[in-house]
């Protein structure tokens, strides 16, 4: 890629972003990291997370059966670990670590959640690509939306055999439409029943009941280990929540 088109990529403006979807592929994993840097150099923190939707997915596996305080969290792109605070206020992990592209996002980290255990690790690769420390519950807010759909099918690829639980959280269109002259770095044009099918297709299956807090409009799962794969409970309009547990 040209130093030229990712220095307008860098801008940050309609046509950067524009010009970020159209060339993802042709980036390096530098490039992006570079270019995410930029944007989150000149960017006001945006705390997306909706924490109580995560809280309540954790409220659910412990209710079945799994001992949080022995599981090790996993979380991609956690920012400054502002839902990771949150969680770890008020339950308790065996461990939560987090992986984020930014390295001024890592530098970023909250003194208060850093006392509470958590680690912000920078990614010099992509996740799936990476030596990452051994997980049992995998979780991310307002990150996926940033991946391409062949790039969430590797994630997906990657952690359906590692864990025991997945929570997501995701912003979706809704529909196929692509995001062009969408004024931030959204590029997954997958959709809920998109997203619900993969998932499907990965032998997950659903127990439990669905989040009926509010939320904008995320697509949010939950998802535990079932012997091959995995399980989720539903879809509600642009919002799929879900508790999943090994059988």
């Amino acid at each position: 890629m040209s130093d030229d088109v990712v220095e307008k990529i860098k801008r940050g403006d309609t046509e950067g972003f524009n010009l970020w979807r159209e060339n993802y592929d042709s980036l390096t994993f530098s490039q992006h990291k570079d270019i995410v840097d930029c944007w989150n150099s000149r960017s006001v923190l945006e705390r997306s997370a909706h924490t109580s939707f995560f809280m309540w997915a954790f409220k659910q596996l412990a209710g079945a059966g799994v001992d949080l305080g022995k599981r090790r969290i996993a979380e991609l792109g956690p920012a400054d670990g502002w839902l990771a605070f949150n969680c770890l206020s008020k339950l308790e992990f065996k461990s939560w670590i987090g992986y984020d592209i930014s390295r001024i996002m890592v530098e970023r980290t909250l003194p208060e959640v850093k006392g509470l255990g958590f680690v912000n690790t920078e990614l010099n690769e992509q996740f799936w690509e990476s030596s990452v420390e051994e997980f049992d519950i995998f979780v991310s807010s307002h990150t996926i939306e940033h991946l391409s759909d062949n790039h969430f099918k590797e994630l997906l690829k990657f952690i359906s055999p590692r864990t025991e639980a997945i929570i997501l959280e995701i912003c979706v269109k809704g529909n196929r439409a692509d995001w062009k002259d969408y004024g931030g770095s959204h590029i997954l044009t997958l959709n809920s029943s998109d997203i619900d099918i993969m998932i499907r297709d990965r032998g997950f299956a659903s127990v439990g009941g669905r989040y009926m807090g509010w939320l904008r409009h995320p697509f949010t799962g939950l998802h535990t280990f079932k012997d091959t794969g995995f399980k989720c409970i539903g879809t509600w309009r642009n919002h799929f929540t879900g508790v999943y547990i090994r059988n």
